[in-house]
């Protein structure tokens, strides 16, 4: 059973989702649309690494997914092909790698958790892989803002 921490943050990432198209730039939402994606859907966050992505809330204009990486744990490789908010509830250190599978970013150790999660704004991502080398786990709402 989920604690009461957790559903109201639930909520919150709910009432953030349901209002959340408001934040894409008009620019970027036409941009997606007019493109066409390069990933086969079996690359998608959802088919490609369920054991890290939840979905919460999946319709037309949003999808919410729950993003939980275990402490030494590497996804494998996914895409994310809507523009997105992204809350880190649950920093960790995390190496990320590309379609490659060339390290492109580490987190620097000592770096300080932040008090209170803070949303960020993320473009498509194409194929990618994230490895949580903390030993706590990394948690993150995901708000995905769908063409149309």
């Amino acid at each position: 059973m989920r604690s009461p921490l957790a559903i109201s943050r639930v909520a919150l990432v709910a009432a953030l989702a349901s209002g959340a198209f408001l934040l894409a730039p008009p620019a970027i939402a036409q941009s997606a649309a007019e493109k066409p994606w390069p990933w086969p859907e079996s690359a998608d966050a959802v088919a490609a690494a369920p054991d890290s992505h939840e979905v919460l809330i999946d319709n037309e204009s949003v999808r919410v997914l729950r993003v939980r990486i275990e402490p030494g744990e590497r996804e494998p490789a996914h895409t994310h092909r809507w523009p997105s908010v992204m809350i880190v509830d649950g920093p960790a250190r995390i190496r990320y790698y590309d379609a490659d599978g060339k390290l492109r970013f580490e987190t620097p150790e000592g770096r300080e958790a932040a008090s209170e999660p803070h949303p960020n704004w993320m473009g498509p991502e194409g194929l990618h892989a994230v490895e949580n080398i903390d030993d706590r786990p990394f948690l993150a709402w995901r708000i995905e803002l769908k063409d149309g």
